[in-house]
């Protein structure tokens, strides 16, 4: 549900989707996070070990977290939501790449159908998508879409990595994460005066009045920037981060015990769910679809049907780990 509501926040925040990106929603986690966190702290749940975790590795995922929210919110308002769920599972393959590379991950007969399936599934439905002419510069917004998975991935991998080898306290990490992603985000602020299509380009003078306009739709005021609909702007946020927390700590918990690759694998059961969502204008808002056409069907199918043929074997993985219930230990896991 959580990519429902950030796809419907795009459309709300249309034209300030760098501020809902890159700067509301890093500081958003961290003031909600780091109480609780300063509570673990103090009672100890937090270890020294814990805090031994190299903040330089922050700062790197950080970069790639906020890349892909960017690269993900852009094209938001542009790229219908069914779509945007089969895109986003292209992460798989990108995962599997790079997981090959960083983590020695081997693989067997069923992932490589089991992608060549999945990625069968994606081009039929961009295939459709791509003759679409009711939407300007419908082809660009796709490939930037398409190209988030990209930084995703990298993210995915680098915390794979990290984090089992440290064995780290998910929290702390999401945590300290969230802080760098807000450094990252203001590292990103020339990109609001890049002229991308579809929408009203920010010259350097303006950009005083972009962030405070940005502001007040967020608060749920429309504004002389605002493409969208800002009305309860902040309500429909509210409740995205709630969910997306959920989905993100989940997703970390997945990534620490088991690998980066079964954490893409785990979102299959999103495809289907979300599709029927965005049919749904209560939860959808303005993101919110009429039908969904065969194309689409057929697509869903193919992706789910290629994740489920992703999980007939394991991957093989020099990273070894226990269960939920114990702690990593460094000797189990090779860096």
């Amino acid at each position: 549900m959580s990519s429902v509501l950030f796809v419907r926040l795009t459309h709300k925040m249309k034209g300030f989707e760098y501020l809902l990106a890159s700067i509301f929603y890093p500081s958003s986690v961290t003031l909600f996070i780091w109480p609780v966190l300063a509570f673990w702290i103090s009672f100890g749940t937090v270890t020294k070990r814990d805090r031994t975790f190299p903040l330089y590795r922050f700062a790197i995922i950080a970069i790639f977290s906020v890349a892909n929210n960017l690269l993900t919110a852009l094209p938001g308002p542009y790229v219908d939501g069914p779509l945007q769920v089969i895109l986003q599972r292209a992460l798989l393959p990108f995962t599997m790449v790079g997981s090959y590379i960083v983590l020695k991950t081997r693989y067997q007969w069923n992932h490589y159908l089991g992608v060549l399936i999945l990625l069968g599934g994606v081009l039929l439905e961009v295939w459709e998508k791509l003759t679409d002419i009711t939407i300007e510069n419908h082809t660009f917004w796709i490939c930037l879409f398409f190209c988030a998975s990209i930084p995703k991935a990298a993210s995915f991998i680098l915390k794979e990595k990290w984090i089992k080898a440290s064995g780290v306290n998910i929290l702390y990490f999401q945590g300290w994460d969230s802080i760098f992603e807000i450094f990252a985000g203001v590292l990103l602020f020339p990109t609001i005066f890049i002229p991308y299509p579809n929408q009203n380009h920010v010259n350097i003078t303006q950009a005083s009045s972009y962030i405070v306009d940005g502001v007040l739709c967020f608060c749920g005021v429309d504004s002389e920037y605002s493409s969208g609909n800002c009305d309860f702007t902040i309500a429909v946020y509210l409740f995205f981060l709630v969910m997306n927390l959920i989905k993100i700590l989940s997703a970390l918990l997945l990534i620490k015990y088991i690998s980066a690759a079964v954490s893409a694998v785990a979102s299959t059961c999103v495809v289907p769910v979300s599709s029927i969502l965005y049919l749904i204008p209560y939860i959808a808002g303005e993101a919110a679809v009429i039908k969904i056409s065969w194309f689409t069907v057929f697509s869903i199918f193919f992706v789910c049907l290629g994740m489920l043929v992703y999980r007939i074997k394991a991957e093989k993985s020099d990273y070894r780990v226990k269960s939920l219930l114990n702690e990593v230990e460094e000797d189990y896991v090779k860096v």
